[in-house]
C-alpha cells in the first residue's frame, strides 16, 4: 500500500504537470490562432504524438479494459477538436470555448487516470517517460514559436506590400515612366525576403505548410498580375516569369523605339519621348492656345489669299493642277498624322476640317484669273508664312524623320508651285 500510495502520489503530480502543461500549451495555441499554417502544422504534429504515448499507455498500465476505452475517447476527441480547430483559427470566442472544453477533458481524464494506475513501478517509469517527451515537445514548441511570429510578420509585411504593388501598377502600368523603378525593388525586395525566409525558417513541418502556402500566394498573385498587367503566357513560376517578362520588354522596347543603345538607356529615352510626346500632344491634339492661334492665323491668311487671288487670277488649268497636287499632299499628311498621333479621332476631323477648306479654296481658285506679277508676290508672301510655319512645327514636333521628310516634302510642293504660278 505505501508503495502504491507513494506511486499514486508521483503519478497524481505527474498529472498536475502534465495539466499545467496543458495550459500553457493552451495559452500558446490560444496566442497563435492568428497564424493558421503554424498553429494547424502544431495540432499536427501534436495529434502524431498522441498515437505513440496512447501504444506507450497501453502496454504498461494495469487496467487494460478501462484505460483502453479512456484513450479510444481521447483518440477520437482530437481529431474532431483537430478538425473544429482548424475550421475556427481567427474566431477568438469560438475558440475559447473549444479551449476550456479541452481543459475540463483533461481534468476529467486527470481524475479518471489517477483512480486506474495500478502498476506503480511501469506506470512511474511510463509518466516519467511521458514527462520528458513533453518537456521535448515544449522546448520544439518555444523554438518554434519565435520562428513562427518573425515569418508571419515577414509573411504580413509581404502581403502588405504586394497588396500596395499591386494597387501601383494597376495605375501605373499605361504610363511606363515611373514602373521601372517599382519592378527594380520589387525585384530587390523579393531577393531579400527569399534570404530571410530560408535562414529564419528551420523546422520541418512549419516550413513545408509556409512553403505552401507561399506557393499558394504567389501563384493568386501570379494570376491576378497575369490579369492586371497584360501577359497572358502561363509561368511555372512567379519569379521566372516576371524576370522573363522584363526580358521581352526590354528586347520590345529595344526594337520599337528605334534607339540602338541598351536597355538602360532606352529606358530613360523612352521616359524622355514620353515626355516629349505628352507635352507635345497637349500642345498640338487638344487645340489648345498655339494651335488654335497657328489655325486662326492660318485661315486669316488664306481668306487674305483668297480675296487677293480673286482680285489677280490666271491660268485656270494650272491652278487646278497644282490643287490636285496640293490636295494628294494633304492626303499624305493626313495618313501620316493618322499613325502619329494617338488621339485619332481629333486630329481626324481637323484634317477632314483642313481638307474641305481647301477644296472650298480649289473651287474658289478655279473660277478665277489672275495677274502674274501681283500673284508672284503672293506666292512669295505664301512661302514666306510657311517657312514661319515651318519653324514653329520643328521646334514642336520631336519625332525627327517623318516631320522632316513632311516639310522637305512641303518645302518642295511650295517651290514647284512657285514657278508654276
Amino acid at each position: 500500500m505505501c508503495s502504491k500510495t507513494s506511486s499514486c502520489y508521483e503519478s497524481l503530480f505527474t498529472l498536475f504537470t502534465y495539466k499545467k502543461f496543458h495550459s500553457s500549451v493552451c495559452s500558446l495555441i490560444s496566442s497563435k490562432f492568428g497564424a493558421g499554417c503554424e498553429s494547424l502544422s502544431s495540432l499536427i504534429t501534436f495529434k502524431w504524438f498522441l498515437p505513440c504515448v496512447d501504444s506507450l499507455m497501453c502496454s504498461k498500465t494495469g487496467t487494460a479494459c478501462e484505460s483502453l476505452s479512456t484513450l479510444i475517447t481521447f483518440k477520437r476527441f482530437l481529431p474532431s477538436m483537430n478538425s473544429l480547430m482548424s475550421s475556427k483559427i481567427g474566431a477568438e470566442c469560438e475558440s475559447l470555448s473549444t479551449l476550456i472544453t479541452f481543459k475540463r477533458f483533461l481534468s476529467s481524464v486527470d481524475s479518471m487516470m489517477s483512480s486506474k494506475i495500478g502498476a506503480g513501478c511501469e506506470s512511474l517509469s511510463t509518466l516519467i517517460t511521458f514527462k520528458r517527451c513533453l518537456s521535448s515537445v515544449d522546448s520544439l514548441m518555444c523554438s518554434k514559436t519565435c520562428t513562427a511570429f518573425e515569418s508571419l510578420y515577414t509573411l504580413i509585411t509581404f502581403k502588405r506590400f504586394l497588396s500596395s504593388v499591386d494597387s501601383l501598377m494597376s495605375s501605373k502600368i499605361g504610363a511606363g515612366r515611373e514602373s521601372l523603378s517599382t519592378l527594380i525593388t520589387f525585384k530587390r525586395f523579393l531577393s531579400c525576403v527569399d534570404s530571410l525566409m530560408s535562414s529564419k525558417i528551420e523546422a520541418g513541418c512549419e516550413t513545408l505548410s509556409t512553403l505552401i502556402t507561399f506557393k499558394r500566394f504567389l501563384s493568386s498573385v501570379d494570376s491576378l498580375m497575369c490579369s492586371k498587367v497584360g501577359t497572358s503566357c502561363k509561368s511555372l513560376s512567379t519569379l521566372i516569369t516576371f524576370k522573363s517578362f522584363l526580358s521581352s520588354v526590354d528586347s520590345l522596347m529595344c526594337s520599337k523605339i528605334g534607339t540602338l543603345c541598351e536597355s538602360l538607356s532606352t529606358v530613360s529615352t523612352f521616359k524622355k519621348f514620353y515626355s516629349s510626346v505628352y507635352s507635345l500632344m497637349s500642345s498640338k491634339i487638344r487645340a489648345e492656345c498655339e494651335s488654335l492661334s497657328t489655325l486662326i492665323t492660318f485661315k486669316r491668311f488664306l481668306s487674305s489669299v483668297d480675296s487677293l487671288m480673286c482680285s489677280k487670277t490666271g491660268t485656270a488649268c494650272e491652278s487646278l493642277s497644282t490643287l490636285i497636287t496640293f490636295k494628294r499632299l494633304l492626303s499624305s499628311v493626313d495618313s501620316l498624322m493618322c499613325n502619329k498621333t494617338s488621339t485619332a479621332c481629333k486630329s481626324l476631323s481637323t484634317l477632314i476640317t483642313f481638307k474641305r477648306f481647301l477644296s472650298s479654296v480649289d473651287s474658289l481658285m478655279c473660277s478665277k484669273t489672275a495677274l502674274h506679277c501681283e500673284s508672284l508676290s503672293t506666292v512669295i508672301a505664301f512661302k514666306k508664312f510657311h517657312s514661319s510655319v515651318c519653324s514653329l512645327m520643328s521646334s514642336k514636333i520631336r519625332a525627327g524623320c517623318k516631320s522632316l521628310s513632311t516639310l522637305i516634302t512641303f518645302k518642295r510642293f511650295l517651290s514647284s508651285m512657285d514657278s508654276l504660278m
